[in-house]
């Protein structure tokens, strides 16, 4: 096993090492990014074991490892698949919602415009039947406004 395969799977094969062998310590198993050569030589005189024999057992663990780092791999594109399958459908049914929420209000807003729209025919049709029935109260309304609004705007 090459000194960068051992860094990229040295939480693996650090689990498996430890399982191997018990009398293996934390401090032991600690790897420093760069010092491979000195981990496998602090391995080699803890274990009582030769240079071959360790690269032995290190390449024996090696399949293993890359086998559970493959699963691991697998499971996570799954879940990340699974994440944004979910997420889509998430979204389409917010979209989905808004536009029912939009077109309700627009419904809303219509109805209360037409409301709006008759209450107003209804006060200037009621306004001009008055007229039509009192004209000469409504000239004179008219006139006595057009007076205060005179004063009011050319008040000097």
């Amino acid at each position: 096993m090459t000194n960068s395969q051992l860094e990229n799977t040295w939480g693996a094969v650090k689990g498996k090492l430890k399982q191997r062998y018990g009398q293996l310590t934390d401090d032991d198993l600690t790897f420093a990014e760069g010092k491979g050569e000195e981990l496998l030589s602090r391995l080699q005189g803890k274990l009582g074991i030769s240079r071959e024999e360790l690269d032995s057992t290190l390449d024996d663990l090696a399949p293993v490892v890359s086998g559970k780092l493959e699963e691991i791999k697998a499971k996570a594109a799954g879940i990340s698949d699974q994440i944004r399958t979910t997420t889509g459908h998430v979204v389409d049914d917010l979209k989905q919602r808004a536009v029912a929420m939009g077109e309700g209000a627009r419904a809303q807003g219509a109805a209360v415009c037409d409301e709006t729209r008759q209450r107003a025919r209804g006060l200037w049709n009621g306004g001009e039947e008055y007229v039509r029935k009192n004209p000469l109260e409504s000239v004179l309304i008219a006139v006595g406004a057009g007076f205060v609004a005179g004063i009011t705007l050319f008040r000097r």
